[in-house]
């Protein structure tokens, strides 16, 4: 069988970003992510450098985007170990 390539979440986002960062801008758009808080954090920053290649937003601009998203209860997740870019941010809006 043929063996394939190491896929990790953060680099499909990364990938798939165009069509990503259409929908985080949609105002009924809800993202959900469960798993290891080192995951969860690669994929944060992850979608902050997608909006800010796709949707021309610096990087305060797209993390106060996710901050909203978080506040709205659109940005979910449910992240074992210890978080640091999402749980910092989060704070920071509070």
């Amino acid at each position: 069988s043929k063996v394939q390539p190491k896929m990790y979440v953060q680099d499909a986002v990364e990938r798939c970003g165009e069509h990503l960062a259409s929908l985080l801008i949609d105002e009924n758009c809800h993202y959900y992510v469960c798993g290891d808080a080192r995951m969860g954090d690669e994929c944060y920053e992850a979608f902050v450098n997608v909006l800010r290649k796709f949707c021309k937003m610096s990087r305060i601009q797209a993390v106060n985007h996710l901050k909203r998203m978080r506040v709205e209860e659109r940005w979910q997740y449910d992240l074992w170990g210890v978080s640091t870019a999402m749980d910092e941010s989060y704070a920071a809006s509070g």
